[in-house]
């Protein structure tokens, strides 16, 4: 019985990177929120959808699937092609877990619409500028990410609440795994 606690124990850490998800070139990913409080509060699980105005918030759908396409990203690997200052201020150990990400349902590259540090309350934006939409994917714990763009801080679910939300804009606002800038990528079948 100690030997199979001490090999459960020892395995653990395998178990939990068996969870992770590998972000795929030309993949497509939900995003869910992994701020626990809003499963806890409402027994929900939230998740980022594109809208013309932006990216914004709100249940996730039962299903991923043609009607539901705006909850549904494409990340593509990001290699520096015409960026003049190649991967720009991203810290070396995140040079591969820098993604373009895009939405099918506005045609168009997710931007993320900010300036300057200090962040809060600017929305994140849609764009056309390829060169706006690169994206790093920092994997925190077990498929657990902060998603932010160069210079800005992480993808952030406004009005959150403290899990009492129910649906909002995405900003940028600092914070790490267990808070409402962490994020749960989910695999979407083409």
């Amino acid at each position: 019985a100690q030997a199979a606690v001490e090999a459960f124990v020892a395995n653990v850490g395998l178990l939990a990177d068996a969870d992770r998800v590998q972000v795929m070139d030309n993949y497509w990913y939900a995003m869910e929120s992994a701020y626990p409080e809003y499963y806890k509060q409402q027994n929900k699980v939230k998740a980022i959808y594109a809208t013309a105005d932006g990216l914004a918030w709100k249940d996730a759908p039962a299903e991923y699937n043609g009607e539901t396409a705006e909850f549904v990203f494409q990340f593509q690997q990001y290699d520096g092609e015409n960026d003049p200052d190649g991967y720009g201020n991203i810290p070396e150990a995140d040079v591969n877990n820098v993604f373009k990400i895009y939405s099918d349902v506005i045609y168009e590259a997710t931007g993320y619409g900010y300036a300057g540090t200090g962040g809060g309350t600017t929305q994140v934006a849609m764009t056309d500028d390829f060169g706006a939409a690169i994206y790093v994917v920092k994997p925190l714990e077990a498929n657990i990410y902060t998603i932010y763009a160069i210079g800005s801080n992480p993808l952030h679910t406004a009005g959150h609440g403290n899990g009492a939300g129910g649906q909002g804009s995405i900003v940028n606002w600092e914070g790490g795994a267990g808070t409402a800038s962490s994020w749960k990528l989910r695999f979407v079948d083409d």
